[in-house]
């Protein structure tokens, strides 16, 4: 089994390497029994992120997963929160406000995905 796992890894690693990440992983998620274990390893991924304070790779990250679920609220609300509250803070006026704004920006594209 652990061989099996490996082996699925260096596949997957060389295959991300030559398509591109993003392309990738939708093509990837095109296999429903993979999509669910990609969104949850791309959910980690955040955390991982988070908690060794890489705040300038999350955002690319919940970006793929609107993508890949736009329906799920979650993502759209916790990545509008992350920009707007993780990151806009610690900008000068400027940039804040540019962020600001992409972050409500995100917001009302995922309400037009989740209208309820």
């Amino acid at each position: 089994m652990r061989k099996n796992l490996i082996f699925i890894i260096l596949l997957l690693s060389f295959a991300s390497r030559l398509l591109g990440r993003g392309e990738f992983a939708l093509r990837l998620c095109v296999v429903p029994d993979l999509k669910e274990g990609i969104l949850d390893l791309l959910w980690i991924k955040i955390d991982q992120l988070w908690h060794q304070g890489k705040y300038g790779k999350i955002f690319p990250l919940f970006y793929l997963l609107s993508r890949l679920e736009p329906e799920n609220p979650q993502t759209w609300s916790t990545g509008a929160w992350f920009l707007m509250k993780g990151i806009a803070w610690k900008l000068p006026q400027e940039e804040k406000e540019r962020i600001l704004q992409y972050g409500m920006d995100f917001l009302k594209e995922g309400i037009k995905y989740n209208p309820e």
